[in-house]
């Protein structure tokens, strides 16, 4: 029995896909530090063939893609993506809906044309960046997400997880615990024991049979309509230790990790408790600040004003400078609450 190779692939030490081989043609591939698609050049050509531009929202938020012939640029189209961060569209310059894209749970694509009648896979611009913001390989159905390959038809991983049983799931070949409409792994390896903490943190706090009531000590107001602050605390520093775990040995998962824990603290917007009320009031101030003083912490212990590109363009230690006179603040502001819910 013989079989025929679809596609070869080369990797660099970082293992990132560098070469892409099909029916005798070469596809190179430059990368961010981020390890996003910057650039594509076939064979020897020194001229690009498609340039990608990328968004600072989340790792794999594509803006546009230019595509070239002979070195000249030929177009572009912008992408639009949902709160998945699915492609689920793409735009001429002008905004008119050139193709759209549909996906199974797993990230089978179907694509189509702009009035969503289903048309031949591939599309009629080769559009590779699809579910979940992930790089699609037309020739095997594959996801390429960094560490790991995804198979949309199977649903799951094709390598096993690289860390092992420190993922916290017997089943090295799970993808996102088998929750594929509420996370996205964009790098194979996020730990599927976060997707628990999540949940355990957010079910215990609105559990009616387990949470502390309205007027215990424990039992923070609820200032953001839904998710209360433990919740919400739990979730983003949980998840920002995750990654630690998982990510933390890269300097591209570093910076994804720095950028998670500083939206975590800063979504909190925590106030003083000079215009509290109520004794609610004062405790709900002390819980948002307890979190935002902790997640502000945690973000200096790792250094990450000598990581994030914003922090070094305004100078690492002029940033890390401010960020422990806020630490100082808000202990401050805290102290204040504290002596208010006392007295």
């Amino acid at each position: 029995m013989s079989f025929a190779s679809l596609a070869a692939y080369a990797y660099d030490g970082l293992n990132r896909r560098t070469i892409k081989t099909v029916s005798g043609v070469v596809r190179n591939f430059y990368y961010s530090s981020r390890w996003q698609v910057l650039e594509e050049r076939v064979d020897t050509s020194p001229l690009p063939d498609r340039q990608f531009l990328w968004g600072l929202r989340y790792i794999d938020d594509l803006v546009f893609r230019d595509r070239f012939i002979g070195g000249i640029f030929s177009d572009r189209f912008y992408a639009l993506q949902d709160a998945n961060w699915n492609v689920t569209a793409i735009t001429s310059t002008s905004g008119a809906i050139q193709e759209r894209y549909r996906y199974t749970a797993y990230g089978m694509p179907t694509f189509m044309n702009a009035s969503f009648t289903p048309i031949t896979l591939g599309g009629s611009y080769q559009w590779e960046t699809l579910y979940a913001g992930y790089r699609w390989d037309s020739d095997t159905g594959a996801y390429d997400a960094r560490y790991r390959i995804l198979n949309a038809p199977l649903g799951a991983w094709n390598t096993r997880d690289p860390i092992g049983f420190a993922a916290g799931d017997a089943n090295f070949y799970r993808y996102v615990g088998n929750c594929p409409l509420t996370f996205t792994d964009p790098t194979g390896e996020i730990v599927p024991v976060i997707v628990g903490l999540v949940i355990g943190v957010y079910f215990f706090w609105d559990n009616p049979v387990n949470a502390p009531a309205p007027g215990d000590p424990l039992y923070p107001a609820d200032p953001y309509g839904g998710m209360p602050a433990a919740a919400a605390v739990g979730a983003g520093v949980g998840f920002g230790r995750g990654l630690l775990i998982s990510l933390g040995r890269r300097r591209a998962a570093r910076i994804a990790e720095c950028a998670a824990i500083h939206a975590t603290y800063t979504a909190l917007n925590c106030r003083g408790c000079g215009n509290c009320t109520t004794d609610d009031e004062v405790r709900a101030n002390i819980v948002c600040l307890t979190a935002e003083i902790t997640g502000r912490q945690f973000y200096l212990s790792k250094k990450c004003d000598y990581i994030l590109p914003g922090s070094i363009a305004r100078g690492s230690a002029v940033a890390e400078a401010g960020h422990r006179q806020e630490v100082k603040n808000k202990g401050i502001a805290l102290a204040k609450c504290v002596a208010k819910l006392t007295n």
